[in-house]
């Protein structure tokens, strides 16, 4: 009889934990989906939400901290976000997707070298992602290493052959390596598979402009201010076109609407003060100057001129 009671016990325990189990299981996994759901709706919050209310981090799945992490990521909690990513690597040291995701995060983060190392393990553990390879040649970029960006990119161009967008990274390498032909076909092609692009012509005009091919230069400009009119970038870069033209009643106008959409511009206050300062609008110029320093106070090129003006300037209310 105790014998009997005792196997009751013992299958009792056992169904007890394999109910647990299997409806804990069947619970993350609904999450999941729940989680997924609103993550392809844009419902970061409700992400985030739905997550914290299941529990605590600890009892948590690697899914799970992934979701919550991309919500975290998309809302703006960088910190919170990296948490998750992390928490999801010490339960899985070769969780994929975790990898990818921080290392996105340490890139939008500026942390370059983070975000290589993540992209990296990412590819190693078999990723055949496109992006992956785009986003590590873009952190390659801004670290000053065009070799491997062009690489990169190009892999990523084998695997997705019709992205625009990565042609216009590989364009910007090509610039960044003075490879002026090579970055203008880039251009070239991805503007061909989506013309609607207005920032791969303004960055097309920006090559021609080092060229000296201030007609292409212009005429890309004005199709992007086309395309995008409220844009204060195109406006600068036509403004410092027509500036290498000498045409400043053109390119003081440009910088104007430029200064108007993007107060915070310190180059474009710098390059207007240029101009008023050739056209002797000394105070103008000036003024200009100083609003340039404020704006970017490390900057020693502008602390000259502004030197220099203000002599200029002080020497003629003495007279």
């Amino acid at each position: 009889m105790k014998t009997k009671l005792a196997i009751l016990i013992i299958l009792a325990a056992v169904l007890v934990l394999f109910g647990y189990y299997y409806y804990g299981k069947s619970n993350s996994q609904d999450l999941v989906t729940q989680a997924n759901n609103l993550l392809q709706k844009g419902d970061y919050k409700g992400v985030i939400l739905l997550i914290n209310t299941a529990g605590t981090h600890k009892s948590l799945n690697k899914y799970l901290q992934v979701c919550r992490g991309i919500a975290y990521d998309k809302t703006g909690y960088f910190d919170l976000a990296i948490l998750d990513f992390s928490r999801a690597i010490n339960q899985d040291p070769l969780f994929l997707d975790a990898y990818m995701w921080r290392g996105k995060v340490y890139s939008d983060l500026q942390q370059y070298q983070k975000a290589i190392l993540d992209l990296t393990k990412a590819i190693e553990l078999g990723s055949k992602d496109s992006s992956n390879y785009a986003n590590r040649g873009w952190d390659y970029m801004l670290t000053g290493d065009n070799e491997k960006a062009i690489e990169d990119f190009n892999r990523a161009l084998e695997l997705e052959p019709g992205n625009q967008e990565f042609y216009s990274y590989r364009a910007s390498a090509h610039f960044k390596s003075k490879e002026y032909e090579k970055a203008i076909s880039d251009y070239n092609k991805a503007i061909e598979l989506n013309p609607k692009i207005a920032v791969n012509y303004s960055s097309r005009a920006s090559v021609y402009a080092n060229m000296g091919e201030y007609d292409k230069a212009l005429a890309d400009y004005n199709k992007a201010i086309e395309l995008e009119p409220d844009n204060y970038y195109h406006y600068d870069g036509r403004g410092y076109v027509y500036t290498k033209l000498k045409e400043y009643d053109k390119s003081i106008p440009d910088y104007n609407r430029a200064i108007e959409l993007n107060p915070k511009s310190g180059r474009t206050y710098f390059n207007r003060g240029l101009d008023l300062y050739t056209t002797g609008q000394n105070q103008k110029a000036l003024d200009d100057f100083k609003k340039a320093l404020e704006l970017d106070p490390q900057n020693e090129q502008i602390r000259i001129w502004l030197d220099k003006v203000q002599k200029i300037v002080s020497e003629k209310a003495k007279k």
